[in-house]
């Protein structure tokens, strides 16, 4: 064993020293050699063949020198030695082919691994919870939306019936005005079940966690606050478990510390959790009250299968024992992850393709390349082979120098895709990130280094084979004898391989071009949206009042003219409005409705409720189409009035008037009838991409809720939003501001517009770079096609042929290889427009514009890549072109 080693590391310490003991074995060899022909000559052998007796016996000179060093070496590794000093002089003299090649395979590289890191990110990489493979999203349904929201009854008949969860827990949305020090701060938090955490498999960094006895009704009030929200506002101070903070006007009391970087992913950044603790008045006090979210562990060997067939019959049952308030509603259980990546995994696959799109490309131009290359270097190979080189050590330097270029090619990308990621994160809106702060995981991880390991060795194969399989030994054998290294059968050969990798490129390239065509077209729809009313000089922002300080209606009243009087006064201000959200935001705060002169058949009938105050719709710039607005007599006192919106009438009242219709809740109580007043165009309410739905707007002054500023100004909405939080605290200085930003601002930020954004953006630059490389693709193969024809062209010139001839033919032979890739990318591009299905907006995968579009930009990208190269051999000396060997 210790033999063993001892040779081995003097094999090792060889590839180091052989070079500077070369001459003593020479000269050590040459004595052997002398004195066995000595002892020759002394048996009478003449000095000639006692020295070819000695060579036999030594088994020659070179092959024994071999001999020996091999046995001081690792032969396989100074080989492979030998091979990476060839390959990387091979690349030094050809400084142009070198560069052109490491570029190319750096923006195909670098351009994949940028996306697939954000694609690990989002839905590889599990989320930061214990066994989240276990991890259920788990809610109701119902027709109008799909994936709903649960009511507290529900959730704890479904708790208590379902098998299949080991925990399940709820959580909803909330907002906290934390007082710290003497000012408020606006906190996004959530209310949870007291299992939140314990689902989740997670555990407090201090203090305690919530406990079952935090939920009931009356509990005392209690929060647990995040690890930075402790780290920075209460400096790791352990004291603060127990304190009681003021939040919102009430006294909520510390109980724990999240976890150090805990977020959830389908709410984003959070500073808070409070308990769930219901009260008379409240949502979670009705059945009916559909508000929350449920997050469920499985059992071991639970499927997510079993747990959505035994969610849907808990469902089922809760619709047949109560059916006013559940009637319609189904159930679900899905992987969390899906509630995570739902709305962005289209956008990512559409990208992770273009990307790798660009990558073929860039890796078929990089072959093109070494093919061309190869045949220039036929005469090399052959006397090599001649010298006595086998296949496989052919093949060995081949895939040496793919290595060395593909590595190369891989570093450099690499710092491109990090370069990358960092460019496109500045593109996310900072809100966006907010809601997906798995965007801060995107980094170049193992995950990633492993894709773009796969990546580089599929390039290394090709770049391997192609020279390998397209060299055949026996015309080599035969190009020793040929005057030149570019004619023959080899050439033919490399033309035919050549002309397919540049219809693969333009089709992949068509493919692209189409893709950020659609895209873009569907950003500018989107952009674009009809939304009934005037997004521009248009100011949002939302007001909140301490729960204390506004527990009745007349106070939220008074606290609501008073702020909308003091923003009117602002300079440039001229008119302010108010509802309880703002538009373009969301589908859902839904009511049940019916009407009192129609047969019921216990069918829910869904639509938006909303509130506005009489100025609201001016301010937005909604138009009226019948009847009037809410007015500001429409008061408490008053009957309860509501303006629908258009899709409201057409769909309830086909081909009727409904100014003077009446509607109620599903039991037609009478203090919940509502008498139409008027009927407004489609605001549309929801996200950009989303549909309109039917829509009530009742009167702000008969039903408080939150107050949504519209503010409409002439000019300098920097200015207004810069005095919005002085004016509105000097009604009162406990008053929360949030979301103040321009409607164009919030429209441009939001995750449709940002997901179809960057859609469309990155798209649109692999689009560009696949052009240029085909266009570069193109010229290189007409401009060695037109190399290995140049005697042919001589000659024809010599007889008399035409410059105008020789264009033709240079640019029919480009003109057909464009036209069979610009066919069969079109062909391609109709297939892969399913994939584009789910991210257009306002286009059809088959476009015939779009389509048309990319097919010219291409085919004029082509002529004018194969342009330069005719010009050059139409305009050739022919005198200089019959001498070119």
């Amino acid at each position: 064993m210790i033999a063993a080693l001892r040779a081995f590391f003097i094999r090792v310490r060889g590839l180091w020293t052989a070079p500077s003991s070369e001459p003593s074995m020479r000269e050590e060899l040459a004595h052997d050699l002398a004195l066995m022909t000595e002892d020759g000559e002394l048996r009478g052998l003449s000095h000639e063949e006692a020295r070819r007796q000695a060579l036999l016996q030594l088994g020659g000179l070179e092959q024994t020198m071999q001999s020996v060093r091999d046995r001081r070496t690792l032969p396989s590794v100074e080989e492979f030695l030998q091979d990476l000093r060839f390959a990387l002089r091979q690349l030094q003299r050809k400084p142009g082919f070198t560069l052109t090649a490491i570029f190319t395979l750096a923006l195909g590289f670098g351009a994949s691994i940028a996306i697939f890191a954000f694609v690990d990110a989002a839905m590889i990489k599990p989320l930061p919870f214990h066994d989240p493979k276990r991890l259920a999203w788990v809610t109701e349904t119902v027709e109008i939306m799909g994936p709903a929201n649960l009511s507290w009854q529900d959730y704890q008949d479904w708790n208590q019936q379902a098998k299949s969860f080991e925990s399940f827990a709820v959580w909803r949305y909330a907002g906290y005005q934390m007082r710290i020090g003497e000012g408020l701060v606006f906190q996004p938090a959530i209310r949870v079940s007291a299992n939140f955490l314990s689902t989740l498999g997670l555990h407090p960094a201090a203090g305690r966690d919530f406990t079952s006895s935090d939920n009931l009704p009356g509990a005392g009030k209690v929060m647990m606050i995040s690890y930075d929200l402790w780290r920075d506002s209460f400096h790791n101070d352990p004291s603060v478990i127990n304190r009681a903070i003021e939040m919102s006007g009430d006294k909520y009391t510390i109980i724990g510390v999240l976890p150090e970087k805990f977020q959830f992913a389908p709410r984003g950044r959070l500073q808070l959790l409070t308990a769930i603790a219901p009260k008379t008045g409240d949502c979670e006090a009705r059945r009916s009250c559909h508000s929350l979210n449920g997050v469920a562990r499985l059992h071991p060997g639970i499927t997510f299968q079993q747990a959505d067939v035994e969610v849907k019959a808990i469902a089922n049952r809760l619709e047949q024992q109560y059916p006013d308030s559940n009637r319609g509603q189904g159930g679900i259980a899905q992987p969390l992850t899906e509630e995570v990546v739902r709305n962005i995994r289209p956008v990512f696959y559409v990208l992770l393709s273009a990307a790798l799109l660009l990558c073929f490309i860039a890796c078929v131009n990089v072959a093109s390349l070494l093919l061309a290359r190869s045949e220039s270097r036929r005469r090399e190979f052959a006397l090599r082979t001649a010298l006595g080189a086998t296949r496989r050590r052919m093949f060995r330097q081949f895939a040496t120098e793919s290595v060395t270029l593909v590595l190369t090619g891989a570093a450099t990308g690499l710092v491109l895709a990090i370069a990358s990621v960092r460019s496109i994160m500045l593109l996310v809106p900072k809100n966006m990130r907010d809601q997906m702060p798995f965007f801060d995981a995107v980094s170049i991880n193992r995950d990633t280094l492993l894709f773009s390991l796969t990546v580089a060795i599929g390039a290394i194969v090709l770049f391997t084979l192609m020279p390998a399989v397209r060299i055949s030994w026996n015309a080599l054998q035969r190009a020793i004898a040929e005057g030149s290294a570019g004619t023959g059968s080899g050439s033919l050969s490399w033309n035919r391989v050549g002309s397919l990798l540049v219809i693969a490129e333009v089709a992949v390239a068509v493919v692209l071009l189409a893709g950020a065509g659609l895209l873009s077209r569907s950003l500018a729809n989107l952009l674009h949206t009809d939304l009934n009313f005037n997004p521009d000089h248009l100011v949002t922002v939302v007001v909140t009042g301490t729960t204390k300080k506004y527990e009745k209606d007349p106070e939220v009243y008074a606290m609501q003219h008073a702020v909308v009087e003091k923003l009117r006064a602002i300079p440039g201000v001229t008119a302010v409005g108010f509802g309880n959200s703002q538009p373009v935001n969301f589908n859902g705060n839904t009511e049940w409705i019916r009407f009192p002169d129609r047969p019921y058949d216990g069918k829910h009938i869904e639509i938006n409720e909303r509130n506005a105050s009489a100025t609201y719709f001016q301010a937005l710039g909604t138009p009226l189409l019948k009847g009037r607005y809410i007015s500001e007599q429409d008061t408490a006192d008053k009957p309860l009035v509501s303006v629908v919106n258009r899709t409201f009438a057409e769909k309830y009242f086909p081909g009727q008037n409904p100014i003077g219709k009446t509607y109620g809740n599903t039991t037609l109580e009478p203090k919940s009838m509502k008498t139409i007043v008027g009927v407004v165009d489609d605001l549309h309410e929801g996200s950009l991409d989303d549909p309109i739905w039917p829509a009530a707007y009742d009167s702000a002054y008969q039903n408080t809720d939150q107050t949504a500023l519209a503010i409409r100004v002439a000019s300098g909405e920097s200015a207004v939003i810069a005095a919005i939080p002085k004016v509105v605290r000097s009604v009162d200085p406990d008053l929360n501001l949030s979301d103040a930003m321009t409607m164009r601002d919030r429209i441009d930020s939001s995750q449709s517009a940002t997901l179809h954004r960057g859609a469309a953006w990155l798209s649109g630059a692999f689009a560009i770079a696949a052009l240029l490389l085909c266009a570069v693709g193109l010229y290189g193969v007409i401009s060695y096609s037109i190399s290995l024809r140049t005697r042919e062209i001589g000659v024809r010139m010599a007889l008399g042929a035409r410059r105008e001839s020789i264009y033709a033919m240079v640019l029919s032979e480009a003109g057909r290889l464009s036209l069979t890739g610009i066919v069969s990318g079109l062909l391609l591009a109709v297939l892969a427009a399913s994939l584009l299905k789910s991210v257009l907006f306002g286009v059809s995968g088959w476009d015939p514009l779009t389509l048309g579009a990319a097919c010219v930009v291409l085919g004029l990208a082509s002529f004018l890549a194969s342009a330069l190269p005719a010009r050059k051999a139409a305009t050739a000396n022919p005198m200089d072109a019959l001498r070119t060997e």
